[in-house]
């Protein structure tokens, strides 16, 4: 039998797969969405038996998990109920969690503590952030080391804010953007090419697809210029 998991941590996605969509059962059946914060996206996921945990998710932690070095701190700025999140953290990563919505917050939270109820150490790795990127930018690790990622990330944005989430990009190592969801909804590949061009232009360098071949995933793994540089010097 495949070894699923340690006592310090995560061994398997599938195993965690099974281990969130229970806890999104036993979620529901715990009271109305508006209270427990499922709301339509992770309900539709629990009723249409789609899993704990989508394909684009699971790829993006092995992409992750993978791509960066042990003491990278990863950011998640709009965790939703955390299942990327927790899958990091469980697998023995570090990283910190922003959602702004109280309720998802609160389920978040409620996964946190039930997979730290089965590995301990999750509650080190692991950190929640209530508010909305860029406002906490302050909260969350940044600098050398840091990896910054979005998933489903948008909404009717002001101008202003668009751009102030835009600046504040270039505060971390790396930056990973899902660019059909970034800020606002790009459907076309014209729409994702433009708002490509538009984060090109802001002073980040394109270092390419992620996860391509996963059907429907358009990320992006971009670095601030000045991060490039500084690396190029060291070399």
């Amino acid at each position: 039998m495949k070894e699923n998991l340690s006592p310090t941590q995560l061994l398997s996605l599938d195993f965690y797969d099974g281990y969130v969509y229970k806890f999104l059962q036993d979620t529901a059946a715990g009271g109305d969405d508006r209270e427990t914060g499922l709301y339509n996206y992770y309900r539709g996921r629990f009723d249409n038996r789609r899993g704990g945990l989508t394909e684009q998710e699971g790829a993006l932690v092995d992409y992750l998990l993978s791509a960066f070095p042990p003491d990278t701190v990863f950011v998640h700025a709009g965790i939703g109920a955390g299942t990327v999140a927790g899958a990091i953290a469980a697998m023995g990563r570090s990283i910190t969690g922003i959602e702004g919505d109280p309720l998802r917050l609160k389920l978040a939270a409620r996964l946190r503590q039930s997979l730290s109820a089965v590995w301990p150490e999750v509650a080190a790795r692991y950190t929640l952030v209530e508010g909305y990127f860029p406002e906490v930018l302050a909260q969350v690790p940044t600098g050398a080391g840091a990896v910054l990622f979005f998933t489903n990330f948008f909404a009717t944005l002001p101008p202003a804010r668009a751009a102030q989430i835009v600046a504040s990009l270039s505060a971390f190592a790396h930056v990973i953007v899902e660019l059909r969801t970034f800020m606002t909804m790009q459907e076309t590949a014209a729409e994702r090419d433009a708002m490509l061009a538009r984060l090109l232009a802001s002073g980040l360098s394109d270092e390419g697809p992620v996860i391509a071949e996963v059907a429907g995933c358009y990320f992006r793994r971009l670095q601030p210029r000045g991060n490039l540089k500084t690396r190029e010097a060291a070399n």
